[in-house]
């Protein structure tokens, strides 16, 4: 979709967004397809076998249940799957759904966590195949981080999904997938061998949206820091090269805006980030909770790493323990407010870690290897116990 002129579109645009995420019959509920607590392996593909993992492709290394809770998303079982870069570009993993297929089509979207070892950066494709042999992949791949991540994509045509291989009736149907399948690929990696995880395998839509801080509709920006009014975003730091509100929709995680962050590594090591909230201050107590969502466009080399803070009324300034790494679609990361992920920064009040009075929200963005111009974007800051368990470190929406 095109907007040419985004100025005369903008009431009509909205609009028809809100009638869009109100009409329908979403169920508003994730439904699992494979928590791989009950699941098996496969040494061959194709099977027959509800719920069995199976496998193929020249860089398959191995594949196994692992049950160490340890390298689980939640649970106690994920899978676990091997490469060898050096034997072959890439190898697929294949779920065989439980009970013939499952049906998607009432809220088509597929969610998964999955990470990896850390051993080059390799590119992932989640296809859908039918019951009729039509196989639709996603058409745009996504990288891993250690930590786990969740990702979740909307099955849709154009522009979502592509047809991968034609063995039915080549029309797109989410209310038969037989199988669900991850393509794996090397990403230029001559050698190495990674080692993934995958957990968690739902269709449909996550339950709690949580409560919005800021979807960044009505936000401005300011060229210094501090700021001393509501709503705006501002900025500091050697690594600073330009702040703005970006009001193109194809850049936004859900309607039209985000804030647009650039970092120039040439002219140093971090940029910061602050959102000065309305209303002076707003209590996270009863739900000490934070999320957002984050990209970039993949510029320079590398990827920064993204650090949450947060600001109290008294002055105190909380930096969060670790931080992540945002890839080129958008991941919702959730941090929960409490003192053992969280460092002191700033000692401006009583160094008492306190989430009733929190002033200004933003993020600080390291270096961390990184060279050349990157562009982060930042949408919908919400508060609360919203879409996903506790153990689930973020995932992807499109």
């Amino acid at each position: 979709m095109q907007f040419l002129n985004l100025s005369s579109t903008r009431a009509a645009f909205i609009f028809a967004m809100t009638c869009c995420l109100f009409a329908g019959t979403a169920t508003g509920a994730r439904v699992t397809v494979s928590d791989v607590e009950t699941d098996t392996t496969t040494g061959g593909f194709p099977n027959g076998v509800d719920g069995e993992w199976t496998r193929f492709g020249a860089a398959f290394n191995g594949m196994s249940i692992d049950a160490n809770p340890a390298n689980a998303n939640g649970g106690t079982n994920s899978l676990q799957a091997a490469a060898d870069w050096s034997a072959g570009t890439s190898f697929n993993v294949v779920y065989n759904v439980a009970g013939a297929s499952f049906d998607a089509s009432a809220d088509p979207r597929i969610s998964y966590a999955m990470n990896f070892d850390g051993v080059g950066n390799p590119l992932v494709l989640v296809e859908i195949v039918e019951t009729d042999g039509d196989i639709w992949q996603r058409a745009a791949g996504h990288t891993l981080t250690v930590a786990y991540q969740v990702f979740e994509f909307v099955i849709t045509t154009p522009g979502n999904f592509v047809l991968a291989a034609a063995g039915g009736d080549s029309i797109l149907n989410t209310a038969q997938i037989a199988f669900v399948r991850f393509r794996i690929e090397a990403n230029g990696a001559a050698s190495g061998a990674p080692v993934f995880h995958i957990d968690d395998l739902q269709h449909g839509a996550a339950a709690n949206p949580g409560t919005s801080i800021t979807d960044i509709e009505t936000d401005s920006s300011t060229a210094g820091f501090p700021s001393g009014v509501d709503g705006e975003w501002t900025r500091f730091g050697a690594g600073f090269n330009g702040l703005s509100i970006d009001n193109d929709p194809n850049e936004s995680a859900g309607g039209l805006d985000s804030l647009n962050a650039s970092v120039n590594w040439g002219g140093g090591t971090f940029m910061g980030v602050r959102y000065n909230i309305p209303g002076a201050s707003i209590n996270l107590s009863a739900e000490p909770r934070i999320g957002y969502q984050l990209k970039y466009d993949g510029g320079g080399t590398g990827a920064p790493n993204v650090l949450f803070v947060f600001e109290e009324a008294d002055g105190d300034l909380w930096e969060s323990t670790s931080g992540n790494l945002p890839t080129t679609g958008y991941v919702q990361v959730f941090f929960d407010l409490v003192a053992g992920n969280f460092n002191l920064a700033t000692a401006g009040g009583d160094s008492i870690f306190d989430v009733s009075a929190v002033a200004l929200i933003g993020f600080t963005i390291q270096q961390n290897g990184a060279t050349g111009v990157q562009v982060l974007h930042v949408d919908n800051v919400v508060s609360g116990n919203a879409v996903v368990p506790v153990e689930l470190s973020g995932f992807t929406i499109d």
